[in-house]
């Protein structure tokens, strides 16, 4: 390994006690890393449970809607229409 030496500009440097550590304490300080929960890999899987719970609720409502509005519009024509004269505009009752 070689020895590096970086020159910072006068205004970079720190004034007063500055905090280091030494060669024997950096493998530890380099392996020390946040929480996995804070990436934005784990935190994306975490959130797609839920959104894909709520896509699903959705479309359940939807289907849930189609078909009271499908039972509404079948109960305005007499149930499919069996020609009994209902007025429901099917063309059926003549």
């Amino acid at each position: 390994m070689t020895d590096c030496v970086k020159h910072l500009p006068t205004g970079a440097i720190p004034q007063g006690m500055v905090a280091a550590w030494g060669v024997d304490t950096a493998p530890r300080r380099l392996r020390a890393r946040v929480p996995a929960v804070f990436a934005p890999a784990a935190g994306s899987l975490l959130l797609a449970g839920p959104v894909l719970l709520e896509e699903e609720r959705r479309r359940e409502r939807a289907r849930k809607r189609a078909e009271s509005e499908s039972r509404s519009s079948d109960s305005s024509t007499g149930g499919g229409c069996g020609g009994g004269g209902c007025g429901g505009g099917c063309g059926g009752c003549g």
